[in-house]
């Protein structure tokens, strides 16, 4: 494969390392086990601790480890599986015996976790591909998304012989093949014989440009992908949306294309049902970001990554959110393609700047609760954890201190040049203290479309205001679900009052 990087010298060194690490396919032949009586434990509940396969004498299988460190029913079990364990401790005994043969496959994921869905729970397959698959039980340790499940129907797998195990279970034997895709990111070339059989039985759409958009997410954290979305549809780009097609139509479009465009992230992983020699364009929106190279490699692609990042404020690693938009890099792309674009088109509105904002402060925000150490350890500018709190207080109207200008924290100004383009209007951003950027504002929201926004605010149905937004094209909120929002001031406000008793 071979590949193109438009982006600052960040991105470029960054890309380029990640190809040298897994510039590689491997093509060794895989292992696996059989193990008699083998039992197969499930994740103790939620919170990923990674269930395994036990043998009789009660030493882990070594090929059914998805990490580092094995978690069962809440016992920390460290790298080395050498040594018998209790099986009183370990519950293992008085377990009914299922006079059937298992295939062990290790995690299911939830629909949302697409990208794990199709990394994770079926690069164990490969076992099965001249085997008679009627012959053994399927079995994941968490709940399998549709998707998932729609694969292993389109490998073969018919869905009575797939079982969650919901409790430790025994079965006459359990094989537990080698991962086929490691989460060190290495790569076997079988992973591409197991996706070869899934699509076989597929048919290819006629499409042959193609861009999986990411603008109708419900967790909007790629945010205002509306002008690069626009630009590829004028260019000959058939724009899809994937959470609204089934993975029978996203296999096809991707079966039938030559050209994929899409943004960074698990939606680029659909290019694993492609044919050889894809053209390949990634939308870049963090320069920092690590790529992975594997589906481009088995695919033998030619890979395009533009830098399209505007963040001026900095990502909670991938939660978000991203401001994507014009950039240099970006515009040397569509030169260099003869795209036709308009420069004006790319330019921000006064309340998507402001969206941003606040959609980053509660963002990074939640992240800190959850992950703090994870956070500062992979966000490395400046903390921002006080910072998010003002923003957040600001939007909900709760600070007090008299040196704060609530509602003129922005201030319009000029400049001559932003970008690699020139500009008159712009606001410049002044939070507590930091100067944080200069945006170009295309208009400010004029006086009707103030007072509808402010009056569909009102709207006690949350259908009706989205209803309202959408034929009066006013803004509208790219945090999360209005429920989730709900959530996460509940989360915000308990963390606050725990903050206030320590």
């Amino acid at each position: 494969m071979i590949f193109k990087c438009y982006g600052p010298n960040t991105m470029n060194d960054i890309i380029n390392n990640s190809y040298r690490i897994c510039k590689n396919i491997s093509e060794k032949e895989l292992s696996y086990e059989k193990i008699e009586n083998g039992i197969v434990v499930p994740f103790e509940n939620d919170n990923f601790n990674i269930g395994v396969v036990f043998r009789e004498n009660g030493t882990i299988s070594e090929l059914s480890k998805r990490g580092n460190i094995i978690n069962i029913y809440g016992k920390n079990i460290n790298n080395i599986f050498n040594s018998n364990f209790n099986n009183k401790t370990l519950y293992l005994n008085n377990i009914k015996l299922i006079s059937e043969k298992a295939v062990f496959m290790g995690i299911g994921y939830p629909q949302a976790q697409y990208g794990e869905t199709l990394s994770e729970s079926i690069d164990r397959l490969w076992y099965l591909l001249d085997k008679d698959i009627n012959e053994y039980k399927i079995v994941f340790i968490r709940d399998i998304s549709q998707d998932c499940l729609n694969l292993l129907k389109l490998f073969g797998i018919e869905e009575k012989n797939i079982i969650i195990a919901k409790e430790p279970l025994k079965f006459k034997e359990v094989v537990v093949p080698e991962k086929s895709f490691k989460l060190d990111l290495q790569i076997n070339i079988k992973y591409k014989a197991v996706i070869n059989k899934i699509k076989e039985k597929v048919k290819p759409s006629k499409y042959k440009k193609v861009y999986f958009s990411r603008n109708k997410l419900s967790q909007k954290r790629t945010l205002f992908n509306d002008p690069i979305d626009n630009t590829f549809k004028i260019n000959g780009y058939k724009i899809f949306y994937p959470e609204e097609l089934s993975l029978y139509e996203k296999i096809s479009i991707l079966k039938g294309t030559e050209y994929f465009v899409g943004a960074v992230g698990s939606n680029q992983m659909h290019m694993i049902f492609a044919n050889d020699n894809l053209e390949n364009i990634i939308i870049n929106r963090n320069d920092i970001e690590y790529y992975n190279f594997n589906f481009d490699l088995l695919n033998n692609s030619r890979t395009t990554i533009i830098c399209a990042n505007n963040n001026f404020l900095p990502p909670a690693v991938t939660a978000g959110p991203f401001l994507i938009g014009a950039t240099e890099y970006l515009f040397k792309f569509f030169d260099d393609n003869n795209f036709k674009y308009n420069k004006k088109d790319f330019m921000y509105e006064y309340n998507q700047i402001i969206d941003y904002i606040f959609t980053w402060s509660k963002v990074y925000k939640r992240m800190y609760i959850r992950a703090k150490e994870y956070l500062n350890n992979n966000v490395k500018e400046i903390s921002k954890d006080e910072l998010s709190d003002k923003l957040i207080d600001l939007q909900h109207n709760s600070i007090n201190e008299s040196t704060i200008p609530i509602k003129t924290f922005l201030f319009i100004g000029k400049t001559t040049k932003i970008g690699s383009f020139q500009m008159d209007n712009f606001f410049e951003i002044h939070i507590f203290g930091l100067n944080i950027i200069k945006i170009k504002l295309n208009h400010e929201l004029n006086l009707k479309t103030r007072m509808l926004h402010s009056l569909v605010k009102l709207i006690p149905i949350s259908s009706l205001r989205q209803k309202l937004r959408n034929k009066y094209h006013l803004p509208t909120p790219p945090f999360w679900k209005e429920q989730e929002e709900i959530e996460f001031s509940n989360l915000y406000n308990k963390y606050k009052n725990e903050k206030k008793e320590s």
